[in-house]
């Protein structure tokens, strides 16, 4: 019997051995650049030879339209040839979700299924223009969300928050808002136009994507009108009139660590909104 044994593990060496260093280390890349995939979504520049196909970075806003979660989504469709996603809940969990076996026509498919053991997801980009999230399941709970191919070989940035209204309890919600790579106008080189605004209101999510022009006066000391900013760590989004569905005026201008700006460039503790001929009024506080 001991003879028999040292024959098999003899054999079993031999077979172990016959796996090459090559098919070993190239086991070892692959993991490796999944690994170096997965961490580097968030950070990831569209490839400009994208810009016109549904391959490259996707980016979005998903929230709860009943309670105040939310979250931001990363999604790298072949940007880097790998196709996976980042899901970042507000205060809680990061999830990293792969693509399904089933989305593996990849040349002949508009539609892609990501998932983990417990959440997934479905984006839909029939029209690139127009990306959506047919499902997005996280946390146990389907989620609103809103999405936006980002272009222009640049970084796009998202951003998440609550707004609220002392004197009225039951108007609350998410308030986030997204840029899609479009650049800024020279005044604010190196930054980007607020694309959306997204907030939830009686259940559903509202957007707006048609962003009126900010008063930069105060900025510049002339007179100066331009689409509202952002850049990594800042936005000013001012003079904002939005339909969610009813007519909503607000402005929130916002530096990191928590300090607010609003539109004549002094300080405040908070953005803030009107609405129904400013008999509602309320904060919008950014995450």
């Amino acid at each position: 019997m001991k003879i028999i044994k040292f024959i098999t593990l003899a054999m079993s060496t031999v077979l172990f051995i016959a796996c090459s260093k090559e098919d070993v280390e190239s086991i070892k890349s692959a993991h490796l650049e999944q690994i170096i995939s997965e961490v580097s979504i968030k950070d990831q520049i569209p490839q400009l030879q994208f810009d016109d196909r549904k391959e490259g970075v996707y980016l979005g806003i998903i929230t709860s339209t009943t309670t105040l979660k939310r979250g931001k989504i990363w999604i790298n469709a072949g940007n880097d040839t790998h196709y996976n996603v980042i899901v970042e809940i507000e205060g809680g969990a990061e999830y990293k979700l792969h693509l399904e076996s089933s989305s593996n026509q990849i040349p002949d498919t508009t539609i892609f299924n990501f998932s983990d053991a417990e959440n997934y997801i479905t984006l839909d980009v029939t029209n690139i223009d127009s990306p959506i999230l047919l499902d997005a399941f996280i946390e146990d709970e389907h989620l609103s969300s809103y999405i936006v191919k980002v272009k222009n070989g640049r970084r796009a940035f998202a951003w998440t928050g609550i707004y609220h209204s002392p004197a009225n309890p039951n108007i609350s919600g998410t308030w986030n808002m997204i840029t899609d790579g479009t650049p800024a106008p020279s005044q604010f080189n190196g930054w980007e136009i607020v694309s959306a605004a997204a907030v939830t209101y009686q259940g559903v999510l509202r957007t707006d994507t048609s962003m009126e022009d900010s008063d930069f006066t105060c900025f510049f000391g002339v007179p100066t009108f331009i689409k509202p900013v952002s850049s990594a760590d800042q936005f000013f989004v001012w003079g904002q009139t939005s339909n969610f569905p009813a007519t909503v005026s607000w402005s929130v201008g916002y530096i990191l660590d928590d300090i607010y700006y609003n539109d004549n460039c002094t300080g405040g503790s908070s953005g803030l909104f009107s609405m129904r001929n400013g008999t509602i009024t309320g904060e919008i506080y950014i995450d």
